[in-house]
């Protein structure tokens, strides 16, 4: 389990180049290059603070460490919604086996498609194995937690989270994957829902 939570840890910090802190070095040169992204640097209060934006995200760092990240595209934070549905699928694994099929099957076509998504448009690198391992971790520590109270099969999850999930429609899914993908830009954590 200490490999397990090692390997989201660093999965998380290696996304944390655009979704929270992180030391990560960026080349802010060869980014300001990239059509459609802005680097601003700028001084507050004696410290250096180095803005990147790009596609309606801004992500402020402040020696070499990402202070905040901030999706204002109007699209959603990516990497919020992919965590939330990698954790809904994980807890229908435990919680409904076989059951929800539909619902499922839009979050697996979702959390791949984002997954891409990621991939492509992170500011540091990540592979889809990184992310393949995090969803892994993320089913395994779903399991473990499978029994204890308020975890993931509390009734707040199966009795009102679920059923509002599946209350909306399959097309109305599709959309709004296709929608919060639509912009190429950084995946973010915030605002999470």
């Amino acid at each position: 389990m200490r490999r397990a939570t090692a390997l989201a840890a660093g999965l998380l910090a290696m996304l944390a180049g655009c979704g929270g802190r992180d030391r990560s070095e960026l080349d802010l040169a060869a980014l300001a290059k990239q059509p459609g992204t802005e680097v601003i640097r700028r001084s507050e209060g004696g410290k250096e603070i180095v803005e990147i934006r790009r596609g309606g995200v801004v992500i402020t760092r402040q020696r070499g460490v990402t202070i905040a990240a901030v999706d204002h595209s109007g699209h959603g934070a990516v990497l919020c919604a992919w965590r939330i549905y990698v954790d809904t699928l994980a807890a229908l694994e435990v919680c409904q086996p076989d059951t929800h099929a539909a619902l499922r099957q839009d979050l697996l076509q979702a959390t791949e498609a984002i997954a891409d998504f990621i991939v492509a448009n992170s500011l540091t690198p990540v592979k889809k194995a990184d992310l393949e391992a995090y969803v892994a971790t993320r089913r395994a520590e779903t399991r473990a937690q499978s029994n204890a109270a308020g975890k993931a099969c509390s009734p707040e999850f199966i009795e009102q989270s679920l059923p509002k999930l599946e209350a909306v429609p399959h097309d109305e899914r599709q959309a709004q994957t296709a929608d919060m993908l639509s912009v190429p830009r950084p995946p973010v954590m915030d605002p999470c829902l």
